[in-house]
This record gives C-alpha cells, sequence and structure tokens, in this order.
C-alpha cells in the first residue's frame, strides 16, 4: 500500500566541507535549540548557508559543484563584525538555461549595508559584486527582511531623533518601519530604486516572503489557519490536545501547491489544504527545516543534520498503516460548515452599509446550526 514517507536525497557528502557542516549542525543542535531557523538553502539547492550569531557573527557557505572541483567560498566569519539579518537569492525564479550554474545573493546587515555576492560555476566559486546601502538612514537597524518578486522588503528600526523631546513608552515602542526598494539583476551589477515606506509607526514586524495567496497562521490554540487577502480568517487543521503549540517549540511551514507541511518539534504533519485532512505524520529521529525546491515545488523537502529529505508516495507494509497516529484532521463536513459561514460573512459585508465587520464566530451565535441549509 502506499504511503507518504521520507527519502534520503544527500548525507552532505556531495558538498564541500561536509565534515565541517555536519559537525556545525551538530554542535549548535546541542547547545541552541533555534539553530535550524539560521540555515538557508539555495532554491536549486546547490548551496547551503548558516548564518553564524553567537559566539561569533557571519556566514559560512557550503556549495555543491557539477564538476569535481573547489571554488571561492562564501565565508564571511572571520572578517564581519556586524550581525547578519539574512541572506536573499535574488533571482529564484530563473530557469534561463544561459544563466545555470550562477546565482545573486544580497547578504544584509543590521546597519543597514547590503553585500551582493555572485556565484559562477565556471570560474568557479563566490565574487563580491558590489556593496550598497540599504536604508536612508546611517541610524537605521533592520530587523528582519525578504524578496518579493523583484523588490527587497525589510523592516527597519528607527531611533528618535536627537532634537525631539523624549517619547512617552507607547510612541516609542512604535519606532519600526517597513520599507521596500525593487531591483534588477544585470551582468555584474545589481541596480536599485530609492527607498518607499509602506508601513510607517510601527511595532516589531518580521517580514516573510509567502506564495500561498494569504498568511498562514499557527495559533497557540493548536489551530492552523490561513488569513486570506479579503481579510476572512478560514482554520485549516487543529493539532490534537496533546500537541499544543508551546511557545518555544520549533515549528516550520511551507506550502507544495495544495499540500501543506506543517513540523512541529519533531512532527511532520502534511496536510491537504484544501480539505484538513491530514494525509501524513511522520515523526523525524532529529530537528528539521522544511524548505523548496525550485525543480520540485509540489515535494516537500526537508533539511536535518543527517542530510536533505524528499518526501515520497512509496508502498509500504499495510501492517505499518494500523499505527496510531496521535494527531486529527477536520472532518469534510465541518469543513463544509465552515465554507457556508465564511461565504454567509463576505455576502454580508458586501450588502452592509454600516460597515461592521462580521466573524464567523460571531454569525455562528447568531444562527442555528439545525438550519436545513447546514
Amino acid at each position: 500500500m502506499a504511503r507518504l514517507v521520507l527519502e534520503q536525497l544527500s548525507d552532505f557528502g556531495d558538498y564541500t566541507g561536509r565534515k565541517e557542516l555536519t559537525e556545525i549542525l551538530e554542535l549548535t543542535s546541542m547547545e541552541h535549540e533555534d539553530h535550524l531557523p539560521n540555515v538557508r538553502l539555495s532554491p536549486d539547492g546547490r548551496h547551503i548557508h548558516v548564518i553564524l550569531r553567537k559566539p561569533k557573527v557571519g556566514l559560512m557557505t557550503f556549495d555543491k559543484y557539477e564538476r569535481a572541483q573547489v571554488g571561492k567560498k562564501l565565508d564571511l566569519w572571520l572578517t564581519r563584525t556586524v550581525p547578519i539579518v539574512d541572506l536573499l537569492y535574488l533571482d529564484p525564479n530563473n530557469n534561463n538555461s544561459s544563466n545555470r550554474g550562477t546565482a545573486v545573493v544580497a547578504v544584509v546587515y543590521e546597519n543597514g549595508k547590503a553585500e551582493f555576492w555572485k556565484f559562477q560555476e565556471c570560474k568557479p566559486g563566490w565574487f563580491l559584486l558590489q556593496t550598497s546601502d540599504l536604508c536612508n538612514s546611517p541610524r537605521a537597524r533592520v530587523v528582519s527582511v525578504c524578496t518579493c518578486s523583484n523588490f527587497i522588503i525589510w523592516c527597519e528600526e528607527r531611533p528618535p531623533s536627537e532634537s525631539s523631546p523624549a517619547l512617552s513608552s507607547t510612541r516609542n515602542n512604535l519606532r519600526f518601519c517597513v520599507c521596500r526598494r525593487d531591483f534588477e539583476v544585470e551582468e555584474g551589477v545589481v541596480s536599485m530604486g530609492g527607498v518607499k515606506i509602506a508601513l510607517h509607526n510601527n511595532p516589531h514586524v518580521t517580514v516573510v516572503s509567502s506564495g500561498c495567496g494569504g498568511l498562514l497562521l499557527l495559533l497557540s490554540t493548536g489551530w492552523l489557519c490561513l488569513l486570506q487577502k479579503d481579510g476572512m480568517l478560514r482554520q485549516v487543521y487543529k493539532l490534537a490536545e496533546n500537541c499544543l503549540v508551546e511557545h518555544n517549540t520549533h515549528t516550520s511551514m511551507c506550502m507544495y501547491q495544495d499540500t501543506l507541511a506543517l513540523l512541529v518539534g519533531r512532527n511532520l504533519h502534511l496536510i491537504d489544504v484544501n480539505c484538513g485532512r491530514e494525509l501524513e505524520k511522520i515523526v523525524l529521529k532529529r530537528d528539521g527545516l522544511l524548505y523548496a525546491n525550485r525543480a520540485e515545488r509540489w515535494m516537500p523537502h526537508l533539511l536535518s543534520a543527517t542530510g536533505l529529505f524528499s518526501v515520497v508516495n512509496k508502498e509500504v507494509d499495510s501492517r505499518d498503516l494500523l499505527k496510531p497516529s496521535g494527531f486529527s484532521s477536520i472532518p469534510p463536513g465541518s469543513l463544509l460548515v465552515e465554507a457556508v459561514f465564511e461565504e454567509a460573512c463576505k455576502y454580508y459585508q458586501q450588502r452592509s452599509l454600516s460597515g461592521t465587520k462580521l466573524t464567523v464566530d460571531t454569525l455562528k451565535k447568531k444562527v442555528d446550526s439545525r438550519l436545513p441549509f447546514l
């Protein structure tokens, strides 16, 4: 009988510095609970980047070459003193055959500096293209950054002016701005447009690029919800009562077309996002980090300290299917009811003149659930 299982793609033996990479992942796994969120993979899976935060700051890179060769590595931990916020691939959807074997990344620092590096298979290795100031103000501090289409989007902290009066505690917490700049990658040059502020006077914001048509939220109640573009909050899936998400539990989420992969601790859930049904639950032996592979967007991929894995449909012994999963999925009938209430709320909002927001929970309290259309 077919079942979704993990299949190992690599034990890091095809990457430069395999021993060092494994030691770093093993060491940080024992010393820090949040080590894997500091790992980045390229969209083609050929480059693994480890962002160092303590005790040293910087970046270490491990590359996979198509031919047996060793090129210049992108290692910044010996020469950098400013913490790195993140590393961004600026052209993740580039499938042009003439550009294969190349990659351009931006290494963004807390002080607003951005270094642009290019990888080339033919040279080989990483080479610095240019260094630019991402922010307008030299006093700004970048706290999070991401890319979306041809934009670099970041949240920066802006300290109050020295000449301005002291702010209240409330105003002092609203000192963050969300900014963006468009960019274009050309031969040997990264061109950027001017800074545009999208949000003023905000609390601390973490900007994350999302390609699922909405925002995925994992609540402390165990509910996984989708906040849609029209403002509707749709409940997709609920963890069992004994698996509620705690504040310090490592979680990772990623969309693969209609399949949502949710990693809570060492439990990997594969969920049909359309109906909320759990397709499979896989218990990992080690912590993991989900990532998307450009060549196989429909297939969940995962990194752990022992290598890279993908989820595949494989024939297994039917006796294994008798093992209880310990997790619950939403019955299809309940999802249908939710969909009816969502549509009713949308209809009300379109017809209402008061502008009052009607939520599904409010509507449920006012409507008898035994009505014929339910």
